[in-house]
């Protein structure tokens, strides 16, 4: 049997965060996980460039069925602390926008966490096959060892990314020990739109708009990309964290801009010109092809009806997505081990001693744009300081 102090299940940006903050207190500190290598997210993130935290990151960026429950953990460990520690290694990052940082590679980060978790001990490609509580430790029972501790932490994220390694396990390991599960489901991913529509969108395939995009009460602005399953793109994405099932959304392709009133403005300054050469000052050719059925209908013969029609596609595109592209292109997992349950200061399970839940298997999400890696680290330290 090996013994440490505190196992952490989960090789991830949480984790790592975890075993950081552990190792500086002299824990002895192991990390499991089923994958051959660590921090498998954090390589892809950003296409490779790891956008590692949001510099605005705030309790109203964070989607969570209890409200501020991550106001403590962003406080105590705010972006400017994981920005400091890469400083400290000269890692060079920049600021695309609204406070995302991102690395010029995720391996730097890579490097940088595995170097700062050193004397932690690392056991990959472990098969977990039981862990149970034995008065004051836990145990973990492998293919190939068994590991105890007075401390476990559940750090093996959600669902999303199955392509590498996201399963259901933290989820089936909490309830295992009593803890609720806010039905979790993907998020930040693209919506899938009905049949009929994607008969007239499917030509407008590989084109990216800028647009206002507003489900509920909440509205994003940003590019949105037609693709041959419905729509994605940044603003999308950020929807799709708030968008319920049946719920319509809304398109704006002009948010600041009255379309109506300079199309008719246009009929009485610039009758020979066609309408569809008027809207390619907006548009590319295959959305004004979307909007217009006659191509070559001059401005001045075309009826209020008909640009009334065509500023409401444009100011007002109303549709109802049939679903979304699920786990395997969603960035992050939306749910999770219910947040009632666990201690928000030191991540503790309320219900067992000595267990701790930190990243993304709780009912916490992020925006995108850097939050829910900051939430792993946020998250991730608190526990660490409490193992």
């Amino acid at each position: 049997m090996k013994n440490f102090d505190v196992l952490i299940i989960g090789a991830g940006a949480s984790g790592f965060a975890c075993a950081l903050q552990a190792l500086k207190r002299h824990k002895k500190v192991a990390i499991l996980d089923h994958n051959a290598s660590p921090l498998k997210k954090v390589k892809i993130s950003g296409g490779g460039k790891c956008n590692f935290t949001n510099l605005n990151a705030k309790p109203e960026n964070y989607v969570c069925a209890i409200k501020n429950f991550t106001t403590f953990a962003l406080k105590t460990f705010p972006p400017q602390i994981i920005v400091a520690l890469l400083k400290r290694h000269g890692i060079k990052f920049s600021e695309k926008e609204k406070g995302q940082l991102f690395a010029q590679s995720s391996q730097e980060i890579i490097d940088v966490l595995m170097e700062e978790t050193q004397k932690a001990q690392f056991f990959f490609n472990c098969t977990i096959e039981k862990i149970e509580k034995q008065d004051t430790s836990f145990k973990i029972h492998t293919s190939d060892e068994i590991f105890s501790a007075k401390s476990l932490v559940i750090a093996c994220g959600g669902m999303s990314y199955q392509n590498i390694g996201a399963s259901d396990f933290g989820y089936v390991q909490a309830k295992n020990f009593g803890h609720k599960i806010i039905p979790y489901r993907p998020a930040l991913v693209p919506f899938n739109l009905d049949n009929e529509l994607m008969k007239k969108t499917i030509k407008l395939k590989g084109i990216a708009l800028d647009c206002l995009i507003s489900t509920g009460e909440r509205s994003f602005r940003g590019n949105v990309l037609f693709t041959h399953f419905g729509i994605s793109g940044p603003s999308v994405l950020q929807s799709s964290l708030y968008w319920e099932k049946n719920q319509p959304i809304n398109l704006n392709f002009l948010p600041e801009f009255d379309l109506l009133n300079f199309l008719k403005e246009q009929r009485d300054v610039a009758k020979k010109k066609k309408l569809s050469n008027i809207l390619r000052q907006f548009f590319p050719e295959s959305f004004v092809g979307f909007l217009v059925e006659d191509k070559d209908v001059f401005i001045s013969e075309a009826a209020n009806k008909t640009l009334q029609k065509i500023a409401e596609m444009v100011h007002n595109f109303k549709t109802i997505p049939i679903g979304t592209q699920g786990f395997k292109l969603a960035e992050v997992t939306c749910g999770g081990v219910d947040t009632t349950e666990i201690d928000n200061q030191t991540f503790e399970s309320k219900k067992v001693k000595g267990l701790f839940f930190v990243g993304e298997v709780l009912d916490v999400t992020g925006q995108l744009g850097g939050y829910n890696l900051q939430w792993a680290w946020s998250s991730g330290f608190c526990a660490g300081e409490n193992v």
